[in-house]
């Protein structure tokens, strides 16, 4: 069947209303921008929606978390549908793991224009334009090992006045049906030209001769370790199924994690210089009215014993905020970790004889993502729903890096004293 040109949003982890984590002192001019940052970022889809005129808008997981009871979130999300509504604009949602679909329905404010997907089975739903269909939207769950594409093909019966020439599915991450994994899963894809994938923290698109599969990650970060731009996605289909997924920034508050080394000769202006480079480097988007910014040092000699003070880290980074200031980029809030350098490392372990040990098992470490850490309790039996959610909203507070880093900081402070004590 021909395609129709259509265009939809694409948008995932709104987590409406959750407060950012790992953010340490903020100055109380920032925190009304940072509280609302959410729900910012979600009026900002509801805007891009309209103005692009979009056919529909589609939520794939974590449109709120269910635990934090909020109601400034329901209400939120009520006032984007309804404004969706008053543009004929279709809302496809998928519940996720912080949103569960009995939490989607206990909600009845929502009007007419949203659709939910409770269960898997649901059968595909037409998107009309002037009578005809221009699109089916339908869960694409990934099939488990052994079913065959008869089966594959049965998953969501469609007839023939829901089944769209363009053919949308919407999944979780850990259900996303990677193409190149299995048999099964590769059927499940080919049922659909673009896998709408939820609850991913990243932003990714994977293309295959049958479609693509893409997570649009976060419209707005909520732990200060996940860095860089967050938005939505606008998905433009063209009349040959052609698919373009461009990004459209929505967020407030942005994260970014900026490494620099430096060596027994650098001096505080010299690191200054690095740092100025380094931002330059770096796009911003004119919907980032904050960015957080944190800078990660490692080196030796002079300049690193400097930076280990306190106070003199904390001069230096008043420093920087005033000489780094650029009325072309949002506003900059700058914090400093400082790391030993590999010579540091390399003199403690010569100098001590349980440094070498503790630093290799330092590096044989993997730093563990929110992901990961779901991944590990998923695949352990007794790790209850609600447990799993708890940890996800721990894990998006720890900053993994700066544990490691911190780790080494101290073996090197703590070995250091004790080489020293024995000679």
């Amino acid at each position: 069947m021909p395609f129709e040109p259509i265009r939809f949003i694409h948008a995932s982890n709104l987590r409406l209303d959750s407060q950012m984590t790992g953010l340490g002192d903020c100055p109380d001019e920032f925190r009304g921008l940072i509280e609302a940052a959410t729900i910012t970022a979600f009026e900002r889809v509801i805007g891009a929606a309209v103005a692009q005129d979009v056919d529909f808008v589609l939520l794939t997981g974590n449109s709120f978390d269910e635990h934090d009871r909020s109601l400034q979130a329901r209400i939120a999300l009520v006032d984007g549908f309804h404004r969706l509504n008053e543009h004929g604009i279709r809302v496809f949602g998928l519940p996720g793991r912080l949103d569960p679909a009995d939490a989607w329905k206990a909600c009845s404010e929502f009007p007419d224009n949203v659709t939910t997907f409770f269960d898997p089975s649901t059968e595909a739903v037409a998107v009309l334009r002037d009578g005809k269909v221009i699109a089916s939207v339908a869960c694409a769950e990934k099939l488990a090992d052994g079913q065959s594409q008869t089966s594959a093909s049965q998953i969501h019966p469609t007839t023939t006045e829901t089944r769209g020439p363009f053919r949308v599915g919407l999944c979780l991450a850990s259900e996303n049906p990677d193409p190149s994994q299995s048999d099964s899963s590769r059927h499940d894809a080919q049922a659909f030209d673009y896998v709408a994938i939820g609850c991913s923290d990243s932003r990714e698109t994977h293309r295959g001769d049958w479609g693509i599969a893409h997570s649009p990650g976060a419209t707005q970060a909520i732990s200060s370790s996940d860095t860089g731009p967050h938005g939505c996605t606008l998905v433009e289909v063209a009349d040959d199924g052609s698919i373009d997924c461009q990004l459209i920034p929505t967020a407030v508050v942005r994260s970014e994690r900026i490494a620099i080394g430096f060596d027994s000769q650098s001096s505080l202006t010299d690191l200054l210089d690095r740092m100025r480079k380094l931002l330059a480097e770096r796009t911003f988007h004119s919907t980032e009215l904050l960015c957080l910014v944190n800078w990660a040092v490692a080196g030796s000699g002079p300049l690193y014993k400097t930076l280990c003070d306190d106070d003199l880290a904390r001069h230096f980074v008043e420093r920087a905020s005033a000489e780094l200031h650029d009325d072309a980029r949002p506003q900059l809030l700058h914090s400093l970790q400082v790391l030993p350098g590999r010579a540091a490392v390399e003199q403690i372990r010569r100098s001590h004889p349980w440094a070498d040990e503790f630093f290799q098992t330092l590096e044989t470490i993997t730093p563990l993502t929110p992901n990961s850490l779901l991944e590990t309790l998923v695949a352990a039996s007794s790790s209850s729903d609600e447990f799993t959610n708890r940890m996800e909203r721990l894990a998006d507070g720890v900053d993994c890096h700066m544990v490691l880093g911190r780790a080494r900081q101290l073996g090197i402070t703590q070995l250091g004293q004790s080489a020293n004590r024995e000679t």
